[in-house]
């Protein structure tokens, strides 16, 4: 298992400043060079391989936009799961009009109000 370093970045006028605990600090204009810094960083200071060891880049930001972050995140995760459900549904559906009522897929598609592309996506998928 590979060694995890954290290493949080704050926002500084265009900069991110990183703090990487035990190592020090560094900056990057972006999140994705903040993070190529740190690792840069921890390999020099600790003398490792950049592939022994991974960094786990935390932004911190005000209270307020953390929030809407949470709850944004939050949210993606809630809208994956329906449409996991929705895709489940509509799988079985398909199957019971197409195999159990004898419907063609291009009946099916009508009735479920989807493409018969996706008629035929749904039955063709595993689970």
């Amino acid at each position: 298992m590979k060694e995890v370093f954290t290493a949080q970045a704050l926002r500084d006028g265009k900069w991110w400043v990183v703090s990487i605990e035990g190592t020090g600090k560094t900056q990057g204009k972006t999140l994705r060079e903040a993070k190529e810094m740190a690792v840069d960083m921890i390999s020099l200071f600790h003398e490792l391989d950049a592939t022994d060891f991974e960094v786990e880049l935390i932004p911190v930001l005000p209270i307020k936009l953390d929030k809407e972050v949470k709850a944004a995140r939050a949210a993606i995760v809630d809208l994956e799961l329906r449409q996991i459900r929705v895709a489940k549904k509509s799988r079985k559906a398909a199957q019971d009009l197409v195999q159990a009522a004898g419907l063609t897929g291009k009946d099916a598609a009508e009735v479920l109000g989807i493409s018969a592309q996706r008629v035929s996506q749904l039955l063709r998928a595993d689970g």
